[in-house]
């Protein structure tokens, strides 16, 4: 079963833009919180794309950090492997005492069940990436 989610913080007044994609990936099946220093300025787009035993995210982020911690881990983990590209910008994927740091076209994996924090850190909020599970 094919099905698409869409968020554009555009739509939304910009007090409202950072709380309303941490709600949606708060609730998802594979809950991360959303957070940002910078809330006020904070902007995305993001296109979640579900092909039954392949999740496809597409997403276009200003500067912030994505957490999956052990709480939400233990609230639902649906044991994924999650593969992350980014397409421009930059990001930092964080787990197991860790950290790689990627540039366009590098990749990293990471595991739901296992903490973790993505850092993107593009100052002009143009960190786009696309990630798969």
């Amino acid at each position: 079963m094919l099905s698409e989610t869409v968020f554009r913080s555009g739509d939304l007044p910009a007090q409202d833009r950072l709380a309303a994609l941490d709600e949606l990936w708060a609730n998802d099946t594979h809950p991360m919180r959303v957070v940002s220093d910078a809330a006020e300025h904070f902007r995305a787009t993001v296109r979640m794309l579900d092909l039954g035993a392949v999740h496809v995210v597409r997403l276009a982020v200003s500067p912030c950090e994505v957490l999956r911690t052990p709480k939400l881990i233990r609230r639902a983990d649906p044991e994924l492997c999650s593969v992350i590209v980014p397409l421009s910008g930059t990001l930092t994927v964080s787990q197991a005492g860790h950290d790689i740091a990627l540039g366009a076209g590098e990749l990293a994996l990471y595991d739901s069940s296992q903490p973790f924090r993505i850092r993107f850190t593009a100052m002009d909020g143009a960190t786009r990436l696309v990630r798969a599970h």
